[in-house]
């Protein structure tokens, strides 16, 4: 605080105008940025976004899709979309970063009820890059008959709608 001065404090810039009445010698204006801070590391993200597209014999009959994620519980994936013209659902789960194993199975619409279908344990360092695991060139394999589904690793690219953007709400004008 300087005595006698007019601050304007601009917390989102981490800069503090101050104007000074020098009386007849006019008004002295300066800046001050005292609350300068380190950049900050980006932080890792503690999950990202794995998504399966199913096969039409794995969604017959409403069947849901649930992940098994290194020994944690079963829990159903979320519905993205159904692609109607090419006969196959996609669905999506968080994955903890430093999750080593899934299972993607074949439920019962609720995701209650195990419905005789998976993929072997799949090793997610083998992913590397990739976000999307595909059944939907496969075979139907039962497990009752000694089958596991295997799929391939490939990439989904999320659909920006058309008009969205980012717009940087913070800017200052200061008149004089």
């Amino acid at each position: 605080e300087v005595e006698g001065a007019l601050v304007v404090q601009n917390d989102a810039a981490n800069v503090d105008v101050y104007l000074k009445d020098l009386g007849e010698h006019g008004f002295q204006v300066w800046l001050e940025s005292e609350k300068a801070q380190e950049p900050e590391e980006p932080e890792q993200a503690e999950t990202y976004t794995l998504y399966f597209r199913d096969a039409s014999w794995w969604h017959a009959d409403a069947a849901a899709t649930c992940v098994k994620i290194d020994d944690a519980e079963i829990v159903k994936m979320t519905h993205v979309q159904w692609d109607e013209a090419n006969n196959y659902n996609l669905w999506k789960v968080e994955v903890p970063s430093d999750a080593e194993k899934i299972t993607f199975l074949r439920y019962n619409g609720e995701g209650t009820q195990y419905w005789n279908a998976k993929t072997s344990e799949i090793d997610l360092t083998g992913r590397e890059t990739h976000n999307l695991y595909d059944i939907s060139e496969t075979e139907a394999a039962w497990e009752d008959q000694g089958k596991l589904v295997a799929g391939a690793w490939g990439d989904y690219q999320v659909q920006i709608q058309e008009g969205s953007f980012l717009v940087n709400p913070i800017s200052y004008v200061l008149h004089i």
